[in-house]
């Protein structure tokens, strides 16, 4: 009797272990930064699809002035997320948001750091914020036009279908956001005052 009760509980571990694999989750770990900042995984999970292994890249600059960080989930870029300076916000900053990403909208993002400009798009999101740059980071970009903002860019790689969906992406996007900003500014921006 046991080795039929052994034999059965077997065959049900190889049948829930084989039909798990049909649809892969997301069953990989997920990098503790981003582009030197502290990243919290439940906030960074909903911005990532579904597959089996992650691996984290980063293209960084030592000075500051732009950083470049991916994950790359099954082979594919699934996110890419990008700081630079630059030396003001205008309406045509704002004006390229809408052509770099697909359904851009403005968002407020009140209650935590202050930013300039912020909105969430189907693919990702950017954000706009006064920076002066901490001592030892680049000043400027040129003699007499000093860096004054600090833009974070974020682009999803990864297509998602249906309203539901994508409702749940934007406000992934935007709960990134939210997390993301006060170590950013920490690493990037003077104090205020």
């Amino acid at each position: 009797m046991n080795r039929r009760l052994l034999g059965a509980l077997g065959a049900v571990a190889l049948l829930v272990t084989a039909c798990s694999g049909d649809k892969p989750g997301q069953d990989y770990s997920l990098p503790r930064q981003m582009c030197g900042i502290r990243t919290d995984a439940a906030d960074l999970k909903p911005l990532l699809p579904e597959g089996k292994s992650a691996r984290y890249a980063q293209n960084r600059t030592t000075d500051y002035s732009y950083h470049l960080c991916q994950v790359i989930v099954d082979d594919a870029v699934a996110l890419k997320l990008r700081i630079l300076r630059d030396t003001g916000y205008s309406a045509e900053s704002e004006e390229a948001a809408y052509d770099d990403h697909k359904n851009y909208r403005p968002i407020s993002l009140s209650g935590g750091v202050e930013v300039v400009s912020a909105g969430v798009a189907d693919d990702g999101g950017e954000v706009w914020l006064e920076c002066r740059p901490l001592p030892g980071h680049p000043q400027e970009v040129v003699p007499n036009q000093p860096y004054t903002h600090l833009v974070l860019s974020i682009h999803l790689l990864s297509e998602v279908e249906g309203k539901d969906a994508l409702a749940r992406r934007h406000a992934g996007v935007e709960a990134f956001m939210r997390s993301y900003l006060p170590g950013l500014r920490k690493a990037w921006c003077a104090p205020e005052g």
